[in-house]
């Protein structure tokens, strides 16, 4: 089991006296020695707002999710420049602390230090902070990374959700030069609340530890593009709290985008196999192949016929739709059957979700 290690407030740390400060792009040489650093802490946030009530909690437990490493990783993957990175949990940084970074010379020296080590002159700080505002514009904020749980007008939504910075220090001088922030929430499907981490169940457990996984993937990458170390699309600014009421779909959908679906942690292949041909099954779709490793699917009406191809790994499932679409006079068209596809991946994926790890059959 890893470390949890999801966040402690860092509002004052990231953004306190920073607001004014110019984007990390403006300061960032084009030529120079730079690096990243992520700094995240182990506790996390989670909140439950009502039509009357807000709560804000504090788990203090282990999930199992390391920020630090998923936040790394995803880093990594991402940037398009050849630069230093590393887990500031293993290079010495000291716990983030609510305090302002002008207040926090145990930071700013262990960076100094850093920085002369790795003989760089900028290094890149990757954190969390708080979203100002994101509540109905009160006082009332969302922080860090979290669960997120609103219950209004009969309606009630989960959501994981992340407030994400990116912070620029200067080696030379000291000092904190830039700062770019990124917000992210994504819905996380048929998740009862409780007040304790160990109250989910291992299911709910494993729900959410996929849900913070597909939002670091989301929220990190643009944050790195802000700066002009990668190059995914600028993501649109996502608040999990105003979503609700004001943009009912601008939380990311649960699903994973794209048609690779990843095998949770502790589903077998055989599992993964089985969810395909219950995921095909449950949409209505005719399962005309089925091997270990490859299964293919039909779905035919009065109208017209489309197909889709599963190949299974021991970590992914593909989907690869068919190209065409057979109508009922033999014509063929170019596939548009976008929606039926999403729902297949659906299906599938909650039959992944909701695979028990403690009832996996050898593969």
């Amino acid at each position: 089991m890893k470390r949890l290690a999801l966040v402690l407030p860092l509002a004052g740390l990231v953004l306190g006296g920073c607001s004014t400060l110019p984007s990390t792009r403006e300061v960032i040489p084009a030529s120079g020695h730079i690096a990243l650093v992520t700094d995240f802490a182990p506790t996390q946030t989670m909140m439950s707002v009502g039509t009357t009530a807000f709560q804000n909690k504090q788990w203090d437990a282990d999930t199992g999710f390391d920020a630090n490493a998923e936040a790394l990783a995803v880093a990594q993957a991402s940037l398009t420049r050849q630069i230093k990175t590393a887990n500031g949990r293993d290079v010495g940084l000291p716990p983030p602390s609510p305090e302002s970074a002008a207040a926090n010379p145990a930071l700013a020296e262990r960076l100094a230090a850093l920085g002369r080590e790795w003989q760089v002159d900028l290094i890149l700080v990757l954190t969390s902070t708080d979203a100002p505002d994101w509540l109905y514009r009160t006082s009332m904020l969302l922080d860090d990374v979290g669960l997120y749980r609103r219950e209004v007008f009969g309606m009630k939504r989960s959501q994981v959700y992340g407030v994400f910075a990116l912070r620029a220090f200067d080696c030379r001088t000291g000092q904190f030069t830039a700062v770019d922030r990124q917000e992210s929430a994504r819905e996380v499907p048929h998740l009862d609340w409780h007040d304790t981490w160990s109250a989910y169940s291992a299911r709910e457990q494993r729900h959410l530890l996929l849900g913070w996984h597909e939002l670091f993937k989301d929220a990190i990458p643009p944050l790195l593009t802000k700066a002009g170390l990668a190059t995914a699309p600028e993501a649109r600014q996502q608040s999990a709290a105003k979503s609700f009421i004001f943009a009912p779909n601008r939380a990311k959908s649960w699903l994973p985008e794209g048609n690779t679906l990843e095998i949770p942690h502790g589903i077998t292949r055989t599992q993964a196999h089985l969810a395909v041909l219950n995921g095909l099954k449950a949409r209505r779709w005719m399962v005309v192949s089925d091997a270990p490793d490859r299964v293919v699917g039909v779905y035919r009406d009065d109208k017209k016929e489309a197909g889709v191809t599963a190949v299974i790994s021991d970590q992914t499932i593909t989907l690869t739709p068919d190209d065409h679409e057979v109508h009922s006079d033999g014509s063929r068209t170019p596939a548009s059957y976008e929606r039926w596809q999403r729902n297949v991946k659906e299906s599938i994926y909650r039959e992944l979700l909701n695979a028990d790890p403690a009832e996996a059959p050898a593969s």
